[in-house]
């Protein structure tokens, strides 16, 4: 009963010291997201407080959340390679105000980067309502002032008919529009004739409210030039490549049983794209059309019969890569966006597992003369057909080898590879004339 009384009193202590509370109470609530502008930058983590909110990537959005109408601390957090903790690189006090909507944007360098705070009303519709409403953000830091210009497909950019002019790290008041597809032009400030860029026409759905933001593109772009939109009230970030550049491929072919081809991207087989592709051969980058391509490949010289025949989606802006691979009369073919993008902080490393016979693989990345014994575990699986995850390493020299899944059995290697901080390394693993042994090889940068 003792025991009772006691817990019974701690709880009237309690419940008297919360109705003395000096805290506030809440009034409301307002949304908040965050921006990662930092170009080369590793993923960057968005906080409120010490709070993740999200794990944000370059050129990438953070979903809405809604907090109490608080002042608090947004903080920036990114991993360094070597570091045993996340590293603080920027924080920023905002009160967030009942109904109001906040973006938090970073820009400039990991070490030394600014934050823009775009701030609005947040927006709700009537279910009989027609129109979007969209706010322009101007996140890509290598440019200066620009004029912003959305409109039906077909209309010229004329001086007067811009949203708005916008500097680095601004954004315009939030406009309404009528639900319809528009093409967005970034040209340059007061010159409609320097267009910078162009979006494809795209439909703004009504009762959307939608961030458009300008960035700058990296070494996964054609263009120089990136958009990002984002709809705040259904969330989902979606690209918004510059239409005026057609995407390119790189040609990859990994199957050593197919022939010598010429390859062929038209039914007819009158436009030949490549001739006397051959086992690991990698080609140059090469235009193709926007949309889904059908490919031919023929024996060298002779378009009487077909080696091989596969679909190349595509988008615009965007760099691909093609590989044929599998054994004789089985080939099969895989489209990837490659891994391009520079980050400042690390060597970016993917290996693409292209040896038919070798179905599943480990990966061991040693230090040179380091034996593959009981005491080194294995970095990456791999299996046959499929790209690694993304492997980070310090500056250095690494040696490679690949074994027989959870066997010591050496399938291929020591392969030793020097890499630098910034570094973008794709590595292939294939097929030898031994079908007990592979080779490693890297994919030639374009």
């Amino acid at each position: 009963m003792k025991r009772i009384i006691t817990i019974a009193s701690l709880l009237f202590i309690i419940g008297a010291c919360a109705e003395d509370s000096s805290l506030p109470n809440p009034t409301g609530k307002g949304t908040v997201r965050g921006i990662n502008a930092v170009k080369g930058s590793p993923d960057i983590s968005f906080l409120i407080e010490e709070r993740l909110i999200e794990s944000l990537p370059y050129k990438s959005i953070s979903g809405s959340t809604r907090w109490d109408d608080f002042q608090y601390v947004f903080n920036f957090d990114t991993q360094i390679l070597g570091e045993s903790s996340l590293r603080r690189i920027a924080s920023i006090t905002q009160k967030v105000d009942p109904s109001r909507d906040y973006t938090f944007v970073a820009s400039g360098s990991l070490t030394s980067p600014t934050v823009s705070v775009w701030e609005t009303d947040e927006r709700t519709f009537d279910d009989t309502d027609t129109v979007f409403e969209v706010q322009l953000g101007h996140a890509a830091e290598s440019l200066g002032a620009v004029d912003v210009y959305l409109a039906a497909d077909g209309v010229v950019p004329v001086v007067g008919e811009e949203r708005g002019t916008l500097n680095f790290g601004e954004i315009l008041d939030a406009a309404d529009f009528e639900s319809a597809e528009f093409v967005l032009t970034i040209t340059a400030a007061g010159d409609p004739a320097t267009v910078l860029y162009q979006s494809d026409s795209v439909i703004y759905g009504e009762r959307g409210a939608f961030i458009v933001s300008l960035l700058d593109g990296d070494e996964t772009d054609l263009a120089p030039y990136t958009v990002r939109r984002f709809n705040k009230n259904g969330g989902g970030i979606s690209a918004l490549p510059d239409v005026r550049f057609p995407p390119t491929v790189r040609f990859i072919q990994a199957s050593i049983d197919l022939a010598p081809a010429d390859v062929y991207d038209d039914e007819m087989l009158t436009s030949q794209i490549l001739s006397d592709h051959r086992f690991g051969d990698v080609s140059p980058e090469i235009e193709v059309a926007i949309g889904t391509t059908d490919l031919t490949y023929t024996p060298v010289g002779s378009t009487g019969s077909t080696l091989f025949e596969g679909s190349l989606p595509t988008s615009a802006g965007s760099k691909f890569n093609f590989i044929v691979l599998g054994d004789d009369g089985a080939q099969t073919a895989a489209s990837y966006v490659p891994l391009r993008r520079s980050v400042s902080t690390s060597a970016r490393l993917q290996f693409v597992h292209a040896a038919f016979n070798h179905d599943l693989l480990d990966l061991y990345i040693v230090t040179p003369g380091t034996p593959i014994d009981d005491d080194v575990s294995p970095s990456q699986n791999l299996a046959f057909g499929f790209r690694s995850g993304t492997i980070l390493l310090d500056a250095g020299t690494r040696e490679f080898y690949v074994t027989t899944r959870g066997e010591k059995t050496i399938v291929a290697g020591p392969f030793e590879l020097t890499v630098a901080l910034g570094d973008v390394v794709e590595a292939i693993v294939l097929d030898t004339v031994d079908p007990a042994t592979a080779e490693i090889r890297v994919i030639p940068a374009p």
